[in-house]
């Protein structure tokens, strides 16, 4: 799936999207926001790079991140519910994790949550990814358009 394809099939189903996006610094959103008609389905986002944004931003529990950390399932899957919540959107995408150069809170290199939440179920996958940090974000919104797309071809 790409940006374009996504967009067309959302509009088709009558579904709204929001992203908060960490590692991925608003790539997603970026790329999603050059597709024709990409506002009839995209309401907005955010952009919660530090961990004090997920809390000011997202209204994230600082104790879930105390307890799990940034660069965990917990808080991905936080991260796409609170999204979805604040914009009433019908699908929230979220992104965490470490694009480097650097390891944090004790994950590698390549460590990346992807979260998804809708209506019905809320949900994070773990992926391990190699590369540059350019690589490694790239690599993390193409698996969201694909986690996007196969959420989205369910319902």
């Amino acid at each position: 799936m790409d940006y374009q394809n996504l967009v067309r099939v959302l509009a088709k189903q009558k579904l709204t999207l929001t992203c908060a996006e960490s590692l991925t610094g608003g790539s997603f959103q970026s790329n999603l926001c050059k597709v024709s008609n990409a506002g009839d389905i995209f309401l907005g986002g955010f952009v919660t790079y530090a961990t004090e944004a997920k809390i000011k931003m997202l209204g994230i529990d600082s104790e879930l991140i105390s307890k799990y950390g940034v660069v965990s399932q917990s808080t991905a899957k936080e991260m796409a519910a609170k999204s979805r919540e604040i914009l009433q959107a019908d699908i929230g995408i979220s992104f965490t994790g470490v694009a480097g150069p650097d390891k944090l809170e004790n994950q590698s290199v390549g460590t990346v949550y992807i979260g998804i939440s809708t209506s019905a179920s809320t949900f994070a996958n773990h992926y391990r990814f190699e590369g540059t940090s350019t690589d490694i974000v790239e690599q993390s919104c193409n698996e969201g358009l694909n986690l996007l797309a196969a959420t989205c071809l369910k319902s």
